[in-house]
């Protein structure tokens, strides 16, 4: 027979069929048994991170960690496992509670406790401090200094609004200290007066060839150690104003604006009219007079044939010349020369003369002749118009205006 009790000693007892000791010591060294009452002397377990009664530990308990009040850090937090993408949509969180989403990297951090909770990522903005922007052109790579940040929509400051400075002649070349870009289309302003004389630095003459030379309107002229330049040119030289050639028919040439710099003018002209006839007659407007102030008188030859112009006055234009129309000769014009003296002084009537020559009609019937006119007005001449009859000057009419000094 198997006994079911084993007596050791007057205490000890083994009773095989409850499988237990009794009357067994408290255990006092790290070898001995312990008791029941020695296991449970610390009493059962009344609460687990917050939660009391009957605790049974789930899978959260494990992930967690609750900071033991370390300096500065004294609030729970716990790593709470990681989302697919973004804060977490189902659960319940306590704050303090952060996740991991795996679809782009970022944290997310429970602020209000709940189902799911109130959950914020520093990558939208929090905690981040935004500055105005102080990005500074210049010509090599820095390291910044100021820990802030720039926003998408910023303005960066890139262009002057300052007006270039005006340049002047003998500037000398300068890199600039402004931290600021120009503008593609920006300007400089140029001075208002060109240099007209060149001296020559120090007492030694000049050497070198005699004679000096200048382009068209321009005089040079050596002085000991000096070099002058004539912008206008010599007395008498043309200088060109104006120069037309019509693209498509017109019904007048109008030469405005006229620079007063000169002191006589000269028109040269090759002209052609649409009128149905072989010649007619064209004419010509000073400042857009088209007052009865014009008179005009001359004569024209043709072939040996001597024509006198009637005497014409108080006209509201003045006569210049017979030129070829639209049944004259294909491909004959007239050309016209019209001189105008003294066009802008003021104390005489403007006056003119025309000398013309064309072949109308055949190449033994030329035609040729001069008139003469005078505007009755003391006004500077600034716009010279030139009319046909009616109808238009033809394309590939062509005048030309002359300044004489």
């Amino acid at each position: 027979m198997t006994p079911r009790s084993v007596v050791y000693g007057p205490l000890v007892t083994l009773d095989a069929g409850g499988n237990k000791w009794t009357n067994l010591a408290a255990g006092v060294a790290a070898s001995d048994a312990a008791t029941v009452s020695q296991l449970g002397s610390a009493g059962p377990v009344s609460s687990v991170f917050g939660r009391t009664g009957a605790v049974v530990a789930v899978a959260g308990d494990y992930y967690g960690a609750v900071p033991a009040a370390l300096t500065g850090a004294t609030q729970a937090s716990r790593f709470a496992g990681a989302t697919v993408s973004g804060a977490p949509v189902a659960g319940t969180f306590a704050v303090g509670d952060h996740v991991l989403s795996l679809a782009d990297g970022k944290w997310y951090v429970c602020t209000v406790a709940g189902t799911p909770g109130t959950w914020v990522t520093p990558a939208s903005g929090a905690g981040v401090t935004y500055g105005t922007p102080a990005v500074v052109l210049g010509t090599a790579a820095a390291n910044g200094s100021i820990d802030e940040a720039i926003r998408r929509d910023s303005t960066i400051v890139a262009f002057d609004a300052t007006v270039p400075s005006t340049q002047a002649y003998g500037d000398a070349a300068a890199t600039g200290s402004a931290a600021v870009a120009a503008r593609r289309d920006h300007k400089h302003a140029m001075p208002a007066t060109p240099v007209t004389s060149i001296a020559k630095a120090g007492s030694s003459a000049i050497t070198g060839a005699a004679t000096l030379t200048g382009g068209t309107g321009i005089a040079l002229t050596q002085s000991s150690n000096d070099i002058s330049i004539a912008a206008t040119g010599s007395a008498g030289a043309m200088t060109q104003l104006a120069d037309t050639t019509l693209g498509s028919g017109a019904t007048t040439i109008d030469l405005t604006s006229i620079s007063g710099s000169y002191n006589h003018l000269r028109l040269l002209c090759q002209l052609r009219v649409d009128e149905i006839t072989s010649d007619d007659w064209i004419y010509l407007r000073f400042n857009n007079d088209s007052g009865g102030n014009y008179s005009d008188n001359g004569f024209w030859i043709i072939t040996t044939t001597f024509q006198a112009v009637a005497n014409e006055t108080a006209q509201t234009k003045g006569r210049l010349a017979l030129v070829c129309g639209s049944t004259a000769t294909a491909n004959a014009a007239t050309i016209v020369t019209i001189d105008i003296p003294n066009y802008t002084g003021t104390t005489f009537f403007k006056q003119y003369t025309a000398n013309f020559t064309g072949v109308p009609t055949s190449a033994s019937r030329v035609e040729t002749g001069q008139l003469g006119g005078q505007w009755h007005s003391t006004a500077a001449i600034t716009r010279i118009t030139l009319l046909p009859t009616s109808n238009n000057f033809i394309t590939g009419s062509r005048v030309t205006l002359y300044g004489i000094t």
